[in-house]
């Protein structure tokens, strides 16, 4: 990193320090001590997160240092003292985000994950309707089992046959990449494992008692991402009108399975079976991650180089969120600041300016990021899940669609040079803000039905 950067970062990192001690100093009297800790180290994750003046799982790893120096002490100590804000990274949720990179880690090295995508886009018709649609729901459905990163890169290397048929200057072409990133985005709400938000949101309600499962989670979003599917693919036929002719397109040769990828699926639906089913025999979520893990790891199907290449710091965002989420909620930070009764009895127009904001946040900051900082305040208005606050701001945390950095899939679809900046943001600004009315609409339905009671 060249001087001038480092002296950029170093300036604005101590700016936004000396903030948070000042914001510490002059918060009022009537917020105890351990409080004005809290809030401060908040402050602290928010203005690093969201300017990324250090690497972001480095402010994570601080998170839990200041929250565990500052609030660790015998007169200030909330817990268990020193070891506290250590255990969320031991959580069930961060095993089970575990088990889920370990089985897209496999699935991407023996080409489990490519010779699915190969068998799918064989099916794919000569309509651009169908053709769009079917990318759509291809890229949602890895999306729910891999890093939306990963199914939108391998998608576009799938579908560069389809794009060679396709004149330079037609929308079509915009419109079948938008298809890849708006659906590698929106699949990850499908599943706890398919985005880290739904992860954090599952995690921290455990942590006060709300058990929510895998299929659950599943029952409620899956739905839901089906809706938003169709939506985007009418969208983007209304941005996008096709001037080709119907494209005929076939895979002439498909990967077969190697002996190794036959051993990812099977452990891979060992693991998927054992997840929606422990209603049946009571097995965490996490367990199951971790046996899947242990069993890759065993037969040699994920080698120690593939393990070093987990993306872990992810789960040191993870925990950081985690972290933090007990310490807002430990020290009562939100009760002191606001008149509980009063908040809650807004109920449908709190839901809506948390999601809201949740979405906006995500458009320009890491979806995680965002989760980490507004989950533990939702989850501190609503520790039981009753109003479905802390849900309904997990699943908001995808919807950011609008612009090449609000997604990886996006910024990926846009490194192709085939789609502008303003191609992206229109129909990503009309499906956000649909897919947002639309949660909001059906959350008093849907997610109840799929869960049942909370609490």
């Amino acid at each position: 990193m060249d001087t001038k950067r480092w002296t950029r970062k170093i300036f604005f990192g101590g700016l936004a320090l000396a903030t948070c001690f000042i914001l510490y100093l002059f918060l009022p009297e009537f917020i105890p001590e351990v409080g004005k800790r809290v809030t401060a180290v908040f402050l602290f994750a928010l203005l690093f997160w969201a300017f990324e003046i250090i690497p972001l799982y480095a402010t994570s790893l601080l998170v839990v240092l200041f929250l565990t120096l500052l609030l660790s002490h015998p007169v200030d100590r909330i817990g268990e003292g020193l070891n506290f804000f250590l255990l969320p990274f031991s959580s069930p949720v961060i095993m089970l985000f575990l088990g889920g990179l370990v089985l897209a880690s496999c699935a991407s090295k023996h080409s489990v994950d490519r010779v699915f995508m190969e068998k799918m886009l064989s099916k794919v018709g000569m309509s651009s309707h169908r053709l769009v649609l079917s990318l759509l729901f291809i890229s949602a459905f890895f999306s729910l089992f891999i890093s939306n990163t990963a199914a939108a890169a391998m998608m576009l290397a799938l579908v560069g046959p389809i794009l060679a048929k396709i004149k330079k200057g037609d929308p079509l072409r915009v419109r079948v990449v938008l298809a890849i990133a708006f659906g590698a985005g929106i699949g990850g709400i499908g599943s706890p494992i398919g985005s880290p938000p739904n992860a954090i949101a599952i995690g921290i309600l455990q942590e006060h008692g709300v058990e929510l499962n895998f299929l659950s989670w599943m029952l409620m979003a899956i739905p839901l991402a089906i809706c938003l599917i169709l939506l985007a693919a009418a969208v983007l036929s209304l941005f996008f009108r096709s001037k080709t002719p119907p494209i005929s397109f076939s895979l002439k040769s498909q990967t077969p399975f190697s002996q190794k990828g036959k051993g990812v699926l099977v452990i891979g639906a060992l693991m998927l079976l054992l997840w929606l089913s422990k209603p049946i025999h009571g097995i965490s979520e996490g367990i199951v991650g971790l046996l899947g893990t242990s069993l890759f790891a065993a037969t040699g199907l994920i080698s120690i180089k593939d393990f070093r290449n987990i993306p872990w710091h992810i789960l040191v965002m993870m925990w950081g969120g985690l972290a933090l989420g007990e310490a807002v909620v430990a020290t009562g930070l939100i009760e002191n600041v606001f008149d509980m009764g009063r908040v809650i009895q807004h109920e449908f127009g709190l839901i809506s300016a948390f999601c809201l904001l949740a979405m906006l946040l995500s458009s320009v900051i890491s979806n995680t990021a965002t989760a980490n900082l507004l989950l533990p305040i939702a989850l501190s208005i609503d520790p039981t899940g009753q109003n479905l606050l802390p849900i309904t701001v997990a699943l908001a945390c995808s919807f950011s669609l609008i612009f090449p950095v609000s997604t990886p899939p996006n910024a990926i679809v846009y490194g192709t040079g085939i789609v502008s900046v303003k191609e992206m943001s229109k129909p990503g600004v009309v499906i956000s803000f649909l897919a947002l009315i639309i949660m909001l609409l059906g959350f008093e339905i849907v997610i109840p039905l799929a869960f049942g009671p909370l609490g």
